[in-house]
């Protein structure tokens, strides 16, 4: 007798686990969130401050004795300039996808309608068992007495979880199909995102054989 109002009091207090961790998930997603325009702003600073030191840099080295200077943007036989031009392409292929992040948080919301069911489930079966108890036992009986009062706040329970699952499975379904959207991109464009991956690895390398060329040059 112990060991099943043990258990009743454990699968209880998992599904009121189940029931309260899409709250605090949500709390969380919504915490990275500020966190990461915060990074996301703090990254644009920085970017722009680096922008400035290289170029501040770059006019120092043009002025400095004996500094080999090299015109990258002459494109001879227009090779770079199509490289370049396959490589924006790919970028602006992956600008179109949802990121990592966003993905992630649509994740989230499948993940707190898949945690309500399972709430619910265990509620509606909590409901089920204590009824079954309350009418095949007498009063006096100690267990009537633990069903009588397991019932009602199963009974709350499993009321409020069908009063929310209606909500979160509208988001769970508008997340699914953002997935399925952004996964048919992903199959559509991968072909350009690798082409221009493969490109920006070309480029670089001819842009640095450039530079080896023309220090050469300038030594001999």
């Amino acid at each position: 007798m112990e060991r099943l109002e043990d258990g009743e009091r454990s699968t209880t207090r998992r599904f009121d686990t189940l029931e309260a961790d899409p709250q605090e998930a949500k709390e969380t997603a919504e915490a990275r969130s500020d966190e990461l325009e915060e990074s996301v702003s703090t990254t644009q600073t920085g970017l722009e401050r680096l922008t400035t030191r290289v170029s501040a840099l770059e006019r120092h080295l043009r002025q400095a004795e004996g500094a080999v200077v090299v015109d990258l943007d002459v494109d001879r036989g227009g090779k770079p300039r199509g490289l370049g031009l396959v490589v924006e392409e790919g970028l602006d292929a992956e600008e179109a996808l949802l990121s990592a992040y966003q993905r992630n948080l649509l994740r989230l919301r499948i993940t707190h309608y898949q945690q309500a069911k399972q709430a619910l489930a265990g509620h509606r079966s909590t409901v089920r068992d204590a009824a079954a108890v309350l009418a095949s036992t007498a009063a006096g009986d100690p267990r009537r007495r633990k069903a009588e009062q397991t019932f009602p706040k199963a009974a709350a329970e499993a009321q409020k979880g069908e009063e929310r699952i209606g909500r979160l499975a509208e988001s769970a379904q508008g997340a699914r199909a953002e997935q399925a959207a952004d996964n048919a991109r992903r199959a559509k464009s991968a072909a350009v995102i690798e082409a221009g991956q493969r490109s920006h690895t070309q480029l670089r390398m001819r842009l640095r054989s450039r530079l080896s060329d023309a220090e050469f040059l300038e030594k001999g």
